[in-house]
């Protein structure tokens, strides 16, 4: 009979922690479908920016900012000169989980995509141009990548454009890549960055060849090629690409 009770308080025991177990893994999976598998009924999603009029106090929210243009390279000359360097890439946020007021409007910013170095100075490349941040009101804002930059033929290494990353820190927040450098007397220029939602455009892959523009949203430009020896200048640098921003309640 002894051994029987003692039987009986281990089984009910170990009932005990395996009730206790599953409750706290049943809550944190909740927790996670709450944040990261939002119950969406609608959604729209802005490639440009516009107004949002809230009908629900819940939003889950995913945006990207924009990728920097490629730097352009310059002529080679006298065995000297410098390829682009690709933009950097947007930091992007995803499925952000943001209390609102029904019937207020939103403004929704969505960056655009920084411009790629162009110019007819074959000695000195011009650098691309930033991208711009996305954001939805004052709520939550995806920060831009920076453009990649540019040198005179004859000095300096053209530096890769960088990261968004100086947004919201979160669990959700993803900062973006780097471009990278030109080279010194290489034809080949850097690449963009590439961002959560596109690949960073290639860099130039030979003399007075352009970079090419970034392949999704938020990715940077890549970095155009050095001139060629007849003393024209470098090939262009590739645009960055334009972010967006997403809602769903």
């Amino acid at each position: 009979m002894q051994l029987r009770n003692q039987g009986r308080q281990r089984y009910t025991y170990k009932s005990v922690i395996n009730v206790f177990v599953f409750l706290i893994f049943f809550l944190s999976c909740s927790f996670c479908d709450a944040r990261l598998i939002p119950p969406v009924k609608r959604h729209k999603l802005f490639t440009e920016t516009g107004t949002w009029t809230a009908t629900s106090s819940l939003v889950w929210i995913t945006l990207c900012g924009g990728g920097g243009g490629g730097g352009q390279g310059t002529q080679y000359n006298s065995n000297l000169g410098r390829s682009g360097a690709g933009g950097g890439s947007a930091q992007c946020v995803i499925n952000y989980l943001a209390v609102v007021v029904p019937g207020t409007s939103y403004t929704i910013t969505v960056g655009s995509g920084g411009t790629g170095g162009t110019g007819v100075d074959p000695v000195n490349g011009s650098a691309g141009s930033n991208g711009e941040n996305s954001s939805f009101g004052s709520v939550v804002t995806a920060v831009a990548g920076t453009a990649g930059g540019a040198s005179a033929w004859n000095s300096g290494t053209p530096s890769g454009g960088s990261a968004g990353n100086s947004g919201i820190q979160s669990f959700f927040a993803f900062a973006g890549q780097a471009g990278e450098n030109g080279a010194i007397n290489a034809y080949t220029g850097g690449d963009g960055g590439d961002s959560k939602f596109g690949i960073g455009g290639a860099h130039a892959s030979g003399d007075n060849l352009d970079g090419s523009d970034g392949g999704g949203y938020g990715s940077g430009g890549g970095g155009g090629g050095m001139g060629n020896p007849d003393g024209t200048e470098g090939g262009n640098g590739g645009d960055g690409m334009s972010g967006f921003v997403l809602v769903e309640w």
